[in-house]
C-alpha cells in the first residue's frame, strides 16, 4: 500500500521532510491509502497548533506578565494539553481507527469552550472558521451543514446578550493571533491538497508505467503465442504430409522413404525394425526391414536379424535420446556395445506402439556424436504413431494378398476341375440320351407303352441332368473370366422370342396359368449371341412359371431406342428384401427354391452375367406377396464387356 506523505509547510529542506514526515506518520495498522491521508493530515493539524499555541502565550506574557493568571492564557495551555494528548492518542497502534473521534473531540472543544471565554469571542468567527474547515475535511456535507448552523446560532446569542465590545490593543492583538492560527492551518492543509495531488499524479505515473510493462508484456507473449502456433501448424502440415505419403504406400521401404523425406537430415541414417510377430513382449528377434542410409536418396529393403533381448530394458514407449555413446548412461553397456558395433555414435528411437503391443522401432542414428533439436524429437515421435498404423495396415495388406493369391490359385483349381469333369460328364451322358431315344423311337425293336414311358422319363431326367452340367460349366467360365459371346448381326429378336415362347407353352402344360406376350412390333434387329439371349429368356421364364401356382406370367419386350427392354413379370409369391439379396449369388437359392428341390441357383447368376457380358444389366423388382418382375436391358448394337475373374467372384 502506498503511503502519501504531505510536504510540510515549512521549506523543502530533504532533512526536515523527513523529520516532518516521521512525525505526522499515520498509525501502523492502518492499510487503506484515504485512511492514512486523512491520520496524517489531522496529526499536522495538531502539531500546527501545539507551537502557534506556545507562541500564543509567549507573546501574551511578553505584553503583560501579570497575564499568567488569565484565563485566556490558562484555556491556551489546556488547549495545547488537550491537542498534545489528542496528538499522542491518535498516534497509538491499535486495530481501531481514532481519527474520526480525536476530529468530533477537537471540533467540541472548539464549540464548546470558546465562546464562554471573553477574550476569544472576538475571535469566534475565526474559531468557527476552523471548526467549519476541519468538519469540512473529515466529516460529510450534512453535518458541515449542521455544524454551520449551530456556530450562526451561537455568534447570533452572542451579538445579542454580550456587552458591546471595545477594540482595544488586546482585542487587535488577540485577532492577530487568531488570523495566524487559522492561517497556518489553512496553510498547511492546502499543502495536504497540493500533497495529495502529487500523490494521485505519481500512482498515475506509476500506473502508466505498469501499463506500459504489461502492454510490452502482452505484446511479448502474443508474439511467443504467435511463434508457437506458427511453428504447431508448420509442424501440423509436415505430419499430415508425412501422413499422406506413408499412407499412399504400401512397403516398409516406402514408409521409411516416406519419413526420411520430410527428415530433412541427409546425414542421418533412418531404419525400421520389426519384431517378430509384431510383439515385443513375446519376440526372440527383431528384424531389420528397412533401411535409408546416409547420403542415399532410396531407402532399400533390410532382412538383417537381431536378439530382442540386446533391448530388452528399452520400454520404446517413449523416445531414447543418445547424443554421445561415449558418455551417456540412458542405455546399458551391452547397448552401447551393441550400436558401437554398428558404427552408431548417436541417436534417437522410439517404439511403434499400437494398443498394448510395441510391435517395432524406428530409428534416426548418426555415425558421430551430435545434438538433436526439440523439433526433431517431436517429429520423430508423431510420425512413430503414424508408421505404427501405416506398419499394421502393410502387414495386414500382404497378409491379405498372400491369402488372395491362395484363393485365387484354389479357385482356378476348382474352375479347371469343374470344367474338365463337366466336359467329362457332358460327352458319355449326350451318348446314354443318344442311345435311350433310339430305343424310345423303336428303332432297335419294337417297344411297349410301359416301356416307352420308362424311356421318355429316363430321357427328361438326362436332359435336366445336361442342362445342369451346362449351368456349372457356364458359371466356371465366368468365374474363370472364361466366358465370351458369338455375337451375331441382323438377328432378329422376334424369331428368337417366337422360340422361347413355344418352349414355355410346354412348361405350362395344364397348369392354370395364364401366359401374356407383351411385345412391341417394331422391335429393330440386333447384334447379339441368339443363343445366349433364347438361354437368358428361358431361365427368367421357367422361374416365374416353377414359382407361379396360377395366375400369370408375362413376357414384355419394348423398344427404347438404342436398346430393347425385356420383362419376365409374374404373380406368383414374390421374393423379400432379405432374398432378394443373395438370388443373384452362385448356387444360393430362396426357401422356396429349396422346397421346390429344382436347380443348383445357377440360372439367375448366369443370366446377369450374361446380360452384363453384353454391355447390359438385369434388375428385380418384387413385393413379398405380390410377384416378381425380372428387367433385362440389351443394347441394339451389343459390344462384348469381358467379365474379369476379379469381378465375377465379387458380383
Amino acid at each position: 500500500m502506498e503511503v502519501t506523505h504531505a510536504t510540510p509547510p515549512h521549506g523543502e529542506n530533504p532533512s526536515f521532510a523527513r523529520f516532518w514526515q516521521r512525525l505526522t506518520a499515520p498509525p501502523a495498522h492502518l492499510t487503506d491509502d484515504e485512511a492514512q491521508r486523512r491520520a496524517r493530515l489531522l496529526n499536522a493539524l495538531l502539531l500546527i497548533i501545539i507551537p502557534v499555541g506556545w507562541v500564543i502565550i509567549a507573546l501574551i506574557l511578553i505584553n503583560n506578565p501579570l497575564a499568567i493568571r488569565s484565563a485566556d492564557t490558562w484555556a491556551t495551555l489546556a488547549a495545547l494539553i488537550t491537542a498534545k494528548g489528542l496528538y499522542l492518542y491518535h498516534r497509538r497502534s491499535g486495530k481501531t481507527n481514532h481519527t474520526a473521534l480525536v476530529v468530533v473531540l477537537i471540533t467540541w472543544a472548539i464549540f464548546t469552550i470558546t465562546p464562554f471565554i471573553p477574550a476569544t469571542r472576538d475571535a469566534l468567527v475565526y474559531f468557527n472558521i476552523i471548526t467549519l474547515l476541519i468538519a469540512a475535511i473529515f466529516f460529510n456535507a450534512r453535518f458541515v451543514l449542521w455544524l454551520a448552523v449551530a456556530s450562526a446560532l451561537t455568534m447570533l446569542v452572542l451579538v445579542n446578550f454580550a456587552d458591546a465590545p471595545r477594540w482595544t490593543f488586546t482585542r487587535a492583538f488577540y485577532a492577530v493571533q487568531y488570523t495566524a492560527a487559522a492561517t497556518a492551518m489553512l496553510l498547511t492543509f492546502m499543502n495536504h491538497l497540493q500533497g495529495v495531488e502529487r500523490s494521485r499524479r505519481h500512482r498515475l505515473e506509476q500506473a502508466n508505467a505498469a501499463l506500459r510493462a504489461s502492454e510490452a508484456l502482452l505484446e511479448q507473449r502474443v508474439l511467443e503465442r504467435t511463434a508457437q502456433v506458427e511453428r504447431a501448424y508448420r509442424e501440423s502440415e509436415v505430419l499430415y504430409q508425412v501422413s499422406q505419403s506413408i499412407n499412399a504406400v504400401q512397403s516398409y521401404v516406402g514408409i521409411v522413404e516416406a519419413i526420411a523425406k520430410y527428415m530433412d537430415d541427409p546425414q542421418a541414417n533412418i531404419g525400421l525394425a520389426l519384431y517378430e510377430n509384431f510383439d515385443k513382449s513375446s519376440a526372440t528377434y527383431f528384424e531389420m526391414v528397412a533401411l535409408r542410409p546416409a547420403n542415399a536418396t532410396q531407402a532399400v529393403a533390410r532382412d538383417r536379424r537381431f536378439e530382442a533381448h540386446r533391448l530388452e530394458n528399452w520400454t520404446l514407449r517413449e523416445i531414447v535420446v543418445v547424443e554421445d555413446m561415449n558418455t551417456t548412461t540412458l542405455i546399458s553397456p551391452e547397448d552401447i556395445a551393441f550400436y558401437r558395433e554398428n558404427g552408431v555414435q548417436a541417436m534417437m528411437a522410439v517404439g511403434l506402439v499400437l494398443g498394448e503391443r510395441v510391435i517395432g522401432i524406428l530409428n534416426v542414428t548418426s555415425s558421430t556424436p551430435r545434438t538433436y533439436s526439440d523439433d526433431e524429437r517431436r517429429f520423430l515421435r508423431a510420425v512413430a504413431d503414424i508408421a505404427a498404423a501405416a506398419v499394421e495396415r502393410t502387414r495386414l495388406y500382404h497378409e491379405q494378398v498372400q491369402v488372395a493369391e491362395k484363393l485365387r490359385a484354389v479357385d482356378q483349381m476348382k474352375s479347371q476341375f469343374l470344367a474338365s469333369m463337366s466336359h467329362e460328364l457332358r460327352t458319355p451322358l449326350n451318348a446314354i440320351l443318344n442311345f435311350t431315344d433310339f430305343v424310345a423311337l423303336g428303332m432297335l425293336g419294337e417297344v411297349n407303352d410301359a416301356q416307352r414311358d420308362a424311356l421318355q422319363k429316363s430321357l427328361d431326367s438326362g436332359r435336366h441332368l445336361l442342362s445342369l452340367i451346362n449351368d456349372v460349366l457356364d458359371m466356371t467360365k465366368i468365374e474363370a473370366g472364361m466366358m465370351t459371346l458369338f455375337l451375331e448381326d441382323d438377328v432378329d429378336p422376334h424369331a428368337e422370342i417366337q422360340q422361347v415362347i413355344a418352349a414355355t407353352h410346354s412348361l405350362i402344360a395344364d397348369r392354370p396359368i395364364t401366359f401374356v406376350k407383351d411385345i412391341d412390333a417394331d422391335l429393330p434387329h440386333m447384334r447379339v449371341d441368339r443363343r445366349r439371349l433364347r438361354q437368358m429368356l428361358l431361365n427368367l421364364l421357367s422361374n416365374a412359371i416353377k414359382f407361379t401356382e396360377q395366375g400369370s406370367v408375362t413376357l414384355s419386350v419394348k423398344n427404347r431406342g438404342d436398346h430393347l427392354l425385356f420383362a419376365v413379370i409374374d404373380s406368383g409369391p414374390g421374393i423379400s428384401e432379405a432374398e432378394q439379396a443373395i438370388i443373384f449369388a452362385p448356387f444360393r437359392q430362396t426357401e422356396r427354391g429349396v422346397q421346390h428341390a429344382g436347380g443348383t441357383g445357377l440360372g439367375l447368376p448366369i443370366t446377369k452375367r450374361l446380360a452384363e457380358t453384353h454391355g447390359g444389366k438385369l434388375w428385380l423388382e418384387s413385393t413379398l406377396g405380390e410377384g416378381s418382375a425380372f428387367f433385362i436391358e440389351l443394347p441394339v448394337q451389343a459390344v462384348e464387356t469381358p467379365i474379369t475373374k476379379s469381378e465375377a467372384a465379387y458380383a
